[in-house]
């Protein structure tokens, strides 16, 4: 399972995960620097993730029409020009503006990317390499935004950017080497209607509904974590950076265990996961009265925020193979389309609710989210319980 092509793509999502994630780790030092409201800074994730999710299927169909090896090149040096950039912002439309174009083209480097995994990694490892390359963004979680976070104490937020630039660029180094550049994914030949043919088909929506809901529902408390911790635990700086590590290792864990829940059943085994990451975000608001039960909860929480991303991601690229042939960079780009989407719900849903309630109530409106995402991923799998449990009977 392991080379090198592997470890670059999983290295290309750590640096992913660290320019989207770490604005959740400098927040306060984002909206003091910037002079803007704490809600106005976070809007800054929100946009970011409204991007990401409008922009990913448009350039992964543009992404289509050209050499997929060359275009994943091309776009990871976009990547780093644009953080290399930041460095120099000290207005908070510039950053705006830059950190939706990053989105994009964080959007069409992580679609492509999971076209190389089949070209990469033998069928049987498959569910476990897809995995690992999203387990990239939760490394991010654990290393970077702590990182981050902390750095943000010593030196302005701005030259943490500038050091996801000169990482991403060592990384890039390696991909030129590493990477396959034969063309067993590309599918110039499929028209822009044929690519969109995937998204209207009702298993995929469905699918997606799945992921952008509990995406919703999770990012409603996620995005205020540092706030969460620092004004609703009320605990210190220095505890602050260490939560954000344990939280960090948390979502490796959970990454690593979507890779089993796949091979265990996939989307049949989903829907009881997701009511129990639904129960467990009911019970966070009233454990933050005591320091230690709220620490262990939100930890909990780390450990089901991405359980599902290799069963729904594998689930579509299936759909795609056996039913429209030439779509897999759009089947690719479908699952960080729908939870970029769910992000940008979450957020605006938490900015709105720590503005007219407080940080501690962020959880009920995920609640609500999560649990719609729970019952349509029933609602999809119901068909294929009945197929399964009419050959049990027979059998």
């Amino acid at each position: 399972m392991w080379n090198q092509s592997v470890v670059c793509l999983i290295f290309l999502s750590f640096m992913l995960g660290t320019c989207e994630f770490i604005m959740i780790g400098i927040l306060p030092d984002l909206s003091e620097d910037l002079s803007v409201s704490l809600p106005q800074a976070g809007m800054l994730i929100s946009y970011f993730a409204m991007a990401y999710a409008l922009g990913t299927p448009l350039i992964s169909v543009f992404a289509s029409r050209f050499i997929r090896y060359r275009f994943m090149i091309w776009m990871t040096l976009l990547f780093i020009a644009a953080n290399g950039i930041t460095i120099w912002i000290s207005n908070y439309t510039l950053l705006l503006i830059l950190r939706v174009f990053l989105a994009v083209i964080s959007g069409a480097l992580i679609s492509v990317s999971m076209t190389f995994a089949p070209d990469i990694a033998p069928r049987r490892y498959l569910p476990s390499v897809v995995s690992w390359i999203f387990a990239g963004f939760s490394i991010a979680a654990v290393i970077g935004v702590p990182l981050g976070t902390l750095a943000a104490q010593i030196i302005s937020w701005r030259w943490i950017f500038l050091a996801i630039a000169l990482l991403s660029a060592a990384d890039l180094f390696f991909m030129l080497h590493a990477l396959p550049r034969t063309e067993k994914t590309r599918n110039s030949h499929t028209s822009f209607d044929e690519q969109l043919r995937l998204l209207t088909d009702r298993r995929v929506m469905m699918t997606m509904g799945v992921i952008f809901f509990t995406a919703a529902g999770n990012y409603c408390w996620y995005a205020y974590l540092t706030p969460l911790l620092e004004q609703g635990l009320h605990l210190p700086g220095s505890w602050t950076s260490a939560v954000l590590f344990l939280f960090g290792c948390a979502t490796i864990l959970s990454n690593l265990l979507s890779g089993r829940v796949a091979a265990a059943g996939g989307m049949l085994t989903l829907a009881p996961v997701l009511g129990v990451n639904a129960l467990i975000l009911a019970v966070l608001p009233f454990s933050l009265n005591y320091p230690a039960a709220g620490v262990f909860i939100i930890l909990l929480l780390g450990v089901f925020l991405y359980m599902l991303n290799a069963s729904v991601q594998i689930h579509i690229l299936r759909i795609s193979s056996v039913s429209y042939p030439g779509t897999g960079i759009m089947a690719g780009a479908s699952n960080p389309t729908a939870f970029n989407a769910g992000i940008a719900l979450g957020t605006a849903l938490g900015s709105l609710t720590v503005e007219h309630t407080g940080i501690a109530y962020t959880a009920f409106p995920g609640v609500l989210l999560i649990c719609t995402g729970t019952l349509l991923c029933y609602w999809l799998m119901r068909p294929e319980r009945i197929r399964l449990s009419r050959i049990s009977f027979r059998s």
